[in-house]
C-alpha cells in the first residue's frame, strides 16, 4: 500500500493513501426485498384465487415455508462469502507481516 506524505505541520504525518473497497451489493437489503415481494405476491395471488378458506390457509403456510428456505439458504451462502473474504484477507495481512518482518530484519542485519 502506497503512503503519502503530510507536511501542513514541522512535523510530518504519514498516512496511508485513501483506498475504498468496491462496493459490495446489500445482500441483506436484496433479500429482504426479494421475501417481502414473494409474500406480498404470493399472498395476493391466493387471496384472488377462488378456492376454499383452508386450502389457501395452507397455500399461504407453503409459500411461508417456502420464503423461508430460500431465506435461510441465502443467509448461509452470504455468510460463507463473508468467511471466505474474512480469511483470504487474515492471510494478505499475514503475508504482509511476513515480509516487513523480514524486511525489517535484513536491515538489521547489514
Amino acid at each position: 500500500q502506497s503512503k503519502r506524505l503530510i507536511s501542513a505541520t514541522p512535523i510530518a504525518i504519514i498516512r496511508p493513501r485513501s483506498t475504498t473497497a468496491p462496493r459490495m451489493p446489500q445482500n441483506s437489503t436484496f433479500i429482504a426485498g426479494v421475501a417481502l415481494g414473494t409474500l406480498i405476491g404470493a399472498g395476493v395471488a391466493l387471496l384472488v384465487a377462488p378456492q376454499s378458506g383452508e386450502r389457501t390457509r395452507r397455500d399461504i403456510a407453503r409459500a411461508a415455508e417456502d420464503i423461508g428456505d430460500t431465506t435461510r439458504e441465502r443467509l448461509e451462502d452470504a455468510s460463507d462469502d463473508v468467511k471466505r473474504r474474512a480469511r483470504r484477507a487474515i492471510r494478505a495481512a499475514e503475508r504482509r507481516r511476513d515480509r516487513l518482518r523480514e524486511g525489517i530484519r535484513s536491515r538489521v542485519d547489514a
